[in-house]
């Protein structure tokens, strides 16, 4: 998997990892977890702010129990795993959506190391993709500059950001990096 870098909503710029961001964890149209600083691409955050929560997105469970939601594991679910998330990539099958891991899951091929035949795959090739009719579950990254400006009704807003092609990588604007 590549790394975790977004696009800021209200600048439509691609949130490198020296910038300084405000970074919501969304399920289902709802908070989980909130805080500001620096991300690394691989979910962590930090830096020397008032974090809204202190665990979020941390690499393991060494920290957090295992019902802790902004685990990365718990990231990774909202961003790609259920079928409101906005990177869910999935066809459907017997009426339902399923991803490719769930797809094999239910064939009893959940081993990695085990490939399947050709049929399996043209199967899975044949299926209709599944479209989401809402994205409701995500990541909010704003930088930290833009949230500021942002009125408190556009704060309230829980706006799922886009992915970034690029992955982070690029020039940081001064602006984004000093507060």
């Amino acid at each position: 998997m590549g790394q975790f870098s977004f696009i800021c909503p209200a600048c439509d710029r691609a949130i490198n990892g020296k910038e300084v961001a405000h970074f919501r964890h969304i399920r289902h149209g709802k908070v989980l977890g909130e805080t500001v600083g620096y991300h690394d691409g691989y979910g962590r955050v930090w830096g020397d702010f008032t974090p809204c929560d202190p665990n979020y997105r941390i690499w393991s469970d060494e920290i957090a129990d295992k019902d802790y939601p902004n685990t990365h594991e718990e990231i990774c679910k909202s961003e790609f795993e259920l079928t409101d998330s906005i990177g869910y990539k999935a066809k459907i099958y017997d009426g339902k959506p399923y991803n490719w891991m769930q797809f094999r899951r239910l064939f009893g091929l959940e081993d990695l190391s085990k490939t399947p035949d050709k049929s399996f795959y043209d199967l899975w090739n044949s299926l209709e993709e599944f479209v989401p009719t809402v994205i409701a579950s995500g990541t909010s990254a704003y930088h930290e500059f833009c949230f500021r400006k942002l009125s408190e009704e556009e704060k309230e807003k829980l706006v799922i950001s886009k992915s970034d092609p690029d992955q982070g990588w690029g020039r940081e604007l001064k602006k984004y990096v000093e507060l």
